[in-house]
């Protein structure tokens, strides 16, 4: 599993790759405490490359927002592969956490909602990864 972040203005985007599940729980772990330690108003979990997800992952997905909301930081999940995107309809996570197409839908929709300023959404096609994480 690998974990890659990106920062665009107030957002941290963090792309998923591989699986998330037990055994990548500590890799996990260790992105979201990295994460943690900023302030931002909105996160973004890009799951296009995850090419499996059990149970373990979607709690994962649950508590990460749950903890985040406390702090009055969004999240939004993009880009699910369609089984990923099953199971979140199936188990209600699509209703608790949005769920969008592609990053610039996520971050367009955040820019009409107030929560990004018009040049912090227009930023997604200039930057690149910043911080990475692999097993």
């Amino acid at each position: 599993m690998r974990i890659l972040e990106r920062t665009e203005g107030s957002v941290t985007i963090l792309a998923l790759h591989g699986r998330v599940d037990f055994g990548t729980r500590a890799i996990v772990k260790a992105a979201i405490a990295k994460v943690k330690q900023k302030q931002w108003s909105h996160i973004v979990l890009n799951v296009e490359e995850v090419t499996h997800m059990d149970h373990t992952g979607l709690g994962w997905i649950v508590l990460t927002h749950q903890y985040f909301r406390r702090g009055h930081c969004q999240m939004s999940i993009v880009k699910p592969p369609q089984l990923l995107r099953n199971m979140l309809d199936r188990t209600g996570i699509s209703q608790l956490i949005p769920v969008y197409d592609s990053e610039a839908a996520a971050l367009a929709d955040m820019a009409i909602t107030g929560q990004l300023s018009e040049g912090e959404s227009a930023a997604v096609s200039v930057h690149g990864y910043s911080s990475r994480y692999d097993t």
